[in-house]
């Protein structure tokens, strides 16, 4: 009888480590995969702020039609600052556009490199893991009154700011092991406001 209790006791208390590992080593995997979703958005970041760092105000905020660069809250595009003149004491910009598109309907967020000559796409990435959503804009600005504005139909906001304002939220389902096929969403919002120093 006595070794019968013992044996039940040992094997409850082997259940409930083994319970406690697999809480543990769950809680452990989606904390990597955070950690690595957040790596990854804050890279996109610092990506994209420094490409806008190079751009003129004038150029990346140019909303005329036809031939302007149409900047919306999900798509900005411009000549990135190539050098200075010291002859004519003028910025020389590229001969490509940095371009910058979401889709919120395919789900895709793109950088483009653009010939200026022909039009021609040189070269094309695409991020991975970030949320879209045509109720959830990725490009701001700031008006006169230094409030958060959407880039849509603000490019004169862009122009006198100076700013733009980049809003990523990184978005990953991750299965968890030993779970059942449990799955849980992380969800990693960012921001950064960019200076815009070119004029």
């Amino acid at each position: 009888m006595e070794v019968l209790i013992a044996a039940s006791i040992s094997g409850l208390l082997i259940a409930g480590a083994f319970y406690v590992f697999n809480v543990y080593d769950t809680s452990g995997d989606v904390s990597a995969y955070r950690a690595e979703l957040e790596a990854e958005i804050r890279n996109d970041l610092a990506w994209i702020a420094k490409d806008v760092r190079q751009a003129k105000s004038s150029d990346i905020s140019d909303d005329s039609s036809p031939g302007g660069n149409d900047p919306t809250s999900f798509h900005v595009k411009f000549r990135p600052a190539a050098g200075w003149d010291t002859v004519s004491s003028q910025l020389q910009l590229a001969s490509y556009y940095i371009e910058y598109s979401a889709d919120p309907v395919a789900k895709t967020f793109t950088r483009k490199k653009i010939n200026v000559a022909d039009s021609a796409v040189l070269a094309t990435w695409n991020f991975n893991h970030i949320e879209l959503d045509s109720a959830k804009p990725i490009f701001y600005t700031r008006d006169s009154g230094g409030n958060l504005v959407a880039l849509s139909g603000n490019a004169g906001a862009l122009r006198t700011s100076r700013k733009l304002i980049i809003k990523l939220t990184g978005q990953r389902e991750v299965v968890l092991k030993g779970q059942q096929g449990a799955v849980v969403n992380l969800s990693c919002p960012f921001t950064q406001e960019v200076k815009i120093r070119n004029e």
